[in-house]
């Protein structure tokens, strides 16, 4: 049958991951650095609500509920919104985007128009459990005129809170429930591509489908090849997360030695530290009994020196004032034990610029272990937070291979090429070992 460009056309829908609202709504701030938008054509806003104002609507009352069966603070939920928005495995939002026709097979703007307006006037009646809160009809990007349908899944639950966020859950809500390889992602997906491709057809268009039209050969070498990279994606992270134990285990080491030379720097810190102690409190004595005897020691400094300038054999000595020390004469002998009294008081004094010195040396003592502390604190934290985000990279890759492929057919697979290597092995192996005749 000859091909009539004027109505046999194609369809695509999306279903993105989660939606830009700002994009859609043509936000200055979010689209100041994309040159595919024709700035001087309009687009047409259907529907807008604000994430935040959704979930106030839909899930309020409920998280009201749970949080007043609640005896315990940890467990009531303050901002369900940020509680979504800081998930790894849920988006707060979801996007569908639809298109009829194409770049090299367009369809007029009005009857594009036509299709998408009664796709998203009849988006409640298909998806009761998929609430939309934007509708955004974009005519204004390179290629066909399209919609951007953002939603919120939703589902009820019998246990814990009453409505909450989950696509699967909502999907199966509807019907959608998983078959085989086909995930209720998927199914849903089929489902909005026919209702889609039936208001095509009640205007005239006939639809085509490129992969559906695929020969049995070419779609089972297709999966085959699906299967054989997933396999070999498969070995690639297994050989990857082999590798990690091992830098882990080597880290985890190096960390060991690092404590244990910490802990005996600590020991021997601490050793110190009784030590420069016990002689801190020598050094405290000497001082206090210095200070006790200081107005003494003063005056009997002052008459030494005035001792030095007389060359006699006796002289007469004051008291000095408020001490039991008698005024007269002192023999040279009593002069040298007063001499040797001075020599004593000045080591004191030469103890106590040492105590000074000694706690002088605690001080830095402590800022250097406080510093080491703080070093090893901080690379511990750095290496716990790279191993972190290595380990959120493997959960998201299982995670998408959960959602896209069946796990054990993709294993039964990589299980039957396993063993088909081990047999030509064996028989490589047996026919090398056959003497030939």
């Amino acid at each position: 049958m000859k091909r009539k460009e004027e109505w046999l056309i194609t369809i695509s829908t999306h279903n993105g991951s989660q939606a830009h609202r700002g994009h859609n709504i043509r936000d200055e701030r979010a689209i100041k650095n994309q040159t595919h938008i024709d700035r001087e054509k309009g687009i047409e806003i259907w529907k807008d609500e604000k994430p935040r104002d959704a979930y106030e609507r839909l899930f309020g009352q409920a998280v009201k509920d749970y949080n007043e069966k609640q005896t315990r603070a940890d467990r009531r939920i303050d901002n369900y919104y940020n509680k979504i928005h800081e998930s790894k495995k849920q988006h707060t939002c979801y996007e569908m985007i639809v298109q009829v026709g194409s770049k090299d097979n367009p369809v007029s703007d009005a009857t594009s128009r036509e299709i998408l307006r009664e796709y998203y006037e009849n988006w409640d009646a298909r998806n009761p459990n998929l609430e939309l809160i934007g509708a955004y009809l974009h005519p204004d990007e390179r290629g066909s005129i399209h919609l951007h349908a953002d939603y919120i899944p939703h589902a009820d639950y019998e246990k814990g809170l009453a409505v909450r966020a989950g696509l699967n859950r909502a999907f199966e809500a509807q019907g959608f429930e998983k078959q085989g390889k086909s995930t209720p992602q998927m199914q849903w997906e089929r489902s909005e591509n026919d209702y889609l491709e039936r208001l095509c057809r009640d205007r005239g268009l006939e639809v085509e489908h490129p992969e559906r039209d695929k020969s049995p050969e070419a779609k089972r070498e297709h999966e085959e090849t699906l299967i054989y990279q997933a396999n070999k994606d498969l070995d690639r992270r297994e050989r990857e997360a082999a590798d990690k134990e091992r830098e882990q285990a080597r880290k985890s080491r190096a960390l060991d030695k690092q404590e244990k030379e910490l802990s005996e720097a600590r020991q021997t810190l601490n050793k110190d530290i009784k030590t420069v102690a016990t002689e801190r409190d020598r050094v405290e004595a000497v001082k206090a009994k210095f200070e006790a005897n200081r107005d003494v020691i003063e005056q009997v400094r002052d008459t030494a020196d005035k001792i030095r300038s007389f060359r006699a054999d006796t002289f007469e000595m004051p008291a000095p004032q408020g001490k039991n020390i008698h005024r007269g004469y002192y023999t040279a002998e009593q002069v040298r034990d007063l001499v040797q009294e001075i020599n004593k008081s000045r080591e004191y004094a030469r103890n106590v610029e040492q105590s000074r010195e000694v706690s002088n040396l605690n001080e830095r003592m402590e800022r250097a272990s406080k510093q080491a502390n703080q070093n090893i604190r901080e690379k511990a934290l750095d290496r716990l937070q790279e191993e972190n985000r290595q380990l959120q990279k493997d959960r998201d890759f299982v995670g998408w291979l959960e959602r896209n492929y069946d796990m054990k057919d993709i294993k039964k697979e990589y299980e039957k090429d396993k063993e088909k290597e081990h047999t030509r092995e064996r028989e490589h192996t047996h026919d090398r070992s056959t003497p030939s005749r």
